[in-house]
């Protein structure tokens, strides 16, 4: 009420200084501009009349004064002075020379002038006219404000007092609403205040609902203080506190009080200065149907393992962690010999109680990060990642199987029960998960055939291929230490007039007989893992580099020379030296080769290959893309890379002429190439329909067995002869390779 009567006496007292200024204002303003505008027009006719009395005072100097009947004429009153206007001439000591017209009445206001005489002033004129006139025009605007000034006063009284009521009666609508609520809702709602610099809190105000939930060991709740409530989340919830207030948003937890055995979700929201708003619903039932269905759809309801809808998501899950680490995961299908028996002998309740046996003893003898799943009966899988090597999987079926080598404990009885394990390795027996499990399904079997209570690859030759890489590793490193590789040199052409414009060099490892003892490929990815790709790739570079020279001691004019670069070689650390050095010792200038590199060796860390392809750019040499795309390059970085030229990858040179999509992929390499300024070359090329459909397409630099397969260092000095042409040798000089 107090706070009523304050605003009722602001709005009067509001009212009452707009009523006076209406009442004011314009008799006011109209007596000052009145009164302003009557003297200057005094002042001017005043000036007027100084002028013709200086007239006078030129002609007579000393005589103007008592030429009476001349001043009065020139103070004759003019029409439309009015007989309360006074016209007069006063000498500089204040004496009347002459007058005419009646003395106003007063208030009065006057209008003078100097007269001079020589630039002396001599005399005054002065016109003095009563204020009369003005005045009571003055009090007409008076009273007709006055009267708009009692409009203004009640309007300006009225129409705030209704608003104000209607807000109030709005406001007061609200709080009545949202009181119900507060009071009737089935969610604890309390209003805390932060006390004690934001460190504690008070409880201000609750609901009913509120005092149901936690008043079983407290009297009342209003004025308790927070840490009375949350207990050891005092802290936490202070922070939460804190966090709306200065944030000004919601802020939503889960947590279950002490003392409660409830799970609460716990909305704060911000109120009032140094308030919030706290809402506690209890959601335990919900979480714990939740609980369950997850339970139901995830897992096995007798041995609590994942089913085999959650075993496909981790092995998914697995494959993709395996893919970015370049590792691998295994997948091991276990059944049970012989478990059918016991659930004919025994019963099924036994057979369950041993089911849950083996997959207690399974969860205890494998990792953590393992999983381990009840695919149905007696069938159980396994799944291993971070393997690096095929022989560790036989390590990890090992122990599987050792699980089941003690004697089980079922209905007082003992039972021995061994099992048959089918392992398949991801990347190398399948890519999808499906396909894992049903080719260790089929391993299993085998191992089933086999006698039981042992593993078997899904690949037979899968042992015998670690040993074969083995011992093929160690013949690498023989055939390194013994200069057993060799290089070829596969030459590129124009189309257009059948020169050789480049060479590209290709390492070898042949047998003893000429045949291949394995493909580039083969010996680049065996060289990659076991660390020799380093020194192979320094062979390489200096045996290039040395037979260029040795062409041009020859007298040839050989072309630009590319050699390729492994991924592992591109990361060396000192690699731009390496190629400096190879150059520096042969004598050549580093435009005389070209470094090629896969898409995926320079994407595999995009920034610092970007510094590193600067780097070799700076030394000068010539820099291509090898295999474009096949790989997974971004244009963001590949504008970026200063690459000379793209090479186009066989795989879509063979099909382009009859194949619509490989076409399609050419033609954009080909205009990608152009549009960024760079040289293109298309690998592959074998029959005279790709040199017709690329050169139409506008790409005339190939390299293929159409023109020549890679040839021994001898045979290719023969094509560096001056003035050589494809056509008078292509069919001679072809060589099996």
């Amino acid at each position: 009420m107090g706070a009523q009567r304050h605003l009722n006496r602001v709005i009067v007292l509001l009212a009452s200084v707009a009523a006076l200024l209406a009442a004011l204002l314009p008799p006011v303003g109209y007596w000052g501009l009145a009164s302003r505008y009557q003297q200057g027009i005094l002042t001017a006719v005043a000036e007027l009349e100084a002028e013709h009395v200086a007239d006078l005072v030129v002609t007579a100097p000393d005589l103007w004064k008592f030429q009476a009947i001349r001043l009065d004429e020139l103070l004759e009153r003019r029409p439309g002075m009015g007989n309360t206007q006074l016209r007069r001439i006063v000498d500089m000591g204040g004496q009347v020379i002459a007058e005419k017209g009646d003395h106003p009445q007063w208030p009065s206001i006057s209008g003078a002038f100097l007269i001079h005489d020589a630039g002396v002033p001599v005399a005054r004129i002065e016109i003095v006219q009563s204020l009369r006139p003005i005045i009571f025009r003055a009090l007409g605007i008076l009273l007709c404000s006055s009267g708009i000034a009692v409009f203004v006063f009640r309007a300006t009284l009225i129409l705030p007092t209704r608003a104000v009521a209607s807000a109030q009666r709005s406001l007061a609508e609200s709080e009545q609403k949202y009181r119900g609520l507060f009071l009737r809702t089935h969610e604890a709602v309390l209003l805390l205040e932060l006390v004690r610099d934001d460190i504690d809190a008070v409880i201000a105000e609750v609901n009913p609902a509120c005092n149901r939930l936690f008043l079983k060991n407290r009297p009342t709740l209003v004025g308790q203080r927070s840490l009375q409530l949350f207990g050891p989340l005092h802290e936490e919830m202070m922070g939460y506190f804190r966090q709306v207030l200065q944030e000004g948003r919601t802020v939503c937890v889960e947590k279950e009080l002490p003392g409660l055995d409830k799970v609460l979700a716990i909305s704060i929201l911000p109120a009032e200065a140094r308030r919030v708003v706290v809402i506690f619903s209890d959601v335990t039932e919900h979480r714990a149907a939740e609980r369950q269905v997850q339970q139901l759809a995830s897992f096995d309801f007798l041995t609590g393992l994942p089913n085999r809808a959650l075993l496909n998501d981790r092995l998914k899950q697995a494959m993709l962690a395996c893919s970015r680490r370049e590792c691998k995961v295994a997948v091991y299908f276990l059944d049970l010999d012989h478990f059918k028996p016991v659930n004919d002998s025994l019963g099924h309740g036994a057979g369950d109680l041993l089911l849950q046996a083996v997959a207690e003893r399974l969860r205890n003898g494998m990792r953590q990060s393992d999983t381990i799943a009840r695919t149905g009966g007696d069938e159980f899988a396994i799944v291993t990642m971070g393997l690096h090597d095929e022989l560790n999987a036989s390590l990890v079926a090992s122990t599987i199987l050792r699980c089941l080598d003690e004697p089980f404990l079922v209905a007082d009885r003992e039972i021995f029960i061994s099992g048959s394990l089918g392992i398949s390795i991801y990347p190398d027996d399948a890519e999808d998960a499906g396909a894992l499990l049903k080719n260790a399904d089929m391993a299993m079997y085998v191992a089933k055939e086999q006698g039981r209570n042992r593993y078997h690859y899904y690949s037979k030759q899968l042992q015998d291929r670690a040993i074969e890489r083995l011992e093929t590793e160690t013949a690498l490193r023989h055939a390194v230490a013994d200069n057993l590789l060799s290089l070829v040199y596969q030459p590129q052409f124009d189309a257009r007039t059948g020169t050789v414009i480049g060479m590209e060099a290709l390492l070898r490892w042949n047998n003893p007989d000429g045949t291949p003892y394995l493909s580039p490929l083969q010996i680049i990815t065996i060289a990659e893992k076991n660390g020799l790709i380093i020194p192979i790739g320094e062979w390489v570079l200096q045996t290039a580099c040395r037979q260029l020279r040795q062409w041009r001691l020859d007298g040839l004019q050989p072309p630009r020379l590319a050699i390729n670069l492994s991924a592992v070689q591109f990361e060396q650390a000192d690699l731009v030296q390496v190629v400096a050095g190879a150059l520096q010792q042969n004598g050549l200038s580093p435009d005389c080769i070209e470094l090629e590199l896969t898409e995926s060796a320079i994407m595999h860390r995009p920034d610092e290959a970007a510094k590193k392809l600067q780097e070799l750019k700076q030394l000068g040499v010539w820099l291509a893309v090898d295999d474009f795309g096949t790989g997974y390059s971004s244009l963001s970085y590949l504008k970026l890379f200063p690459i000379d030229r793209i090479k186009i990858d066989r795989s879509f040179v063979s099909e382009a002429p009859g194949n619509h999509d490989d076409a399609a992929i050419v033609e954009t390499i080909i205009s990608l190439a152009r549009t960024m300024r760079m040289q293109v070359i298309a690998e592959g090329v074998e029959h005279r329909e790709h040199v017709e459909f690329l050169l139409t397409r506008g790409c005339h630099e190939m390299q293929g067995y159409h023109y020549a397969r890679p040839l021994p260092a001898e045979q290719c000095a023969k094509l560096l002869v001056p003035g050589f042409v494809t056509e008078k040798w292509h069919g001679t000089l072809s060589m099996p390779f």
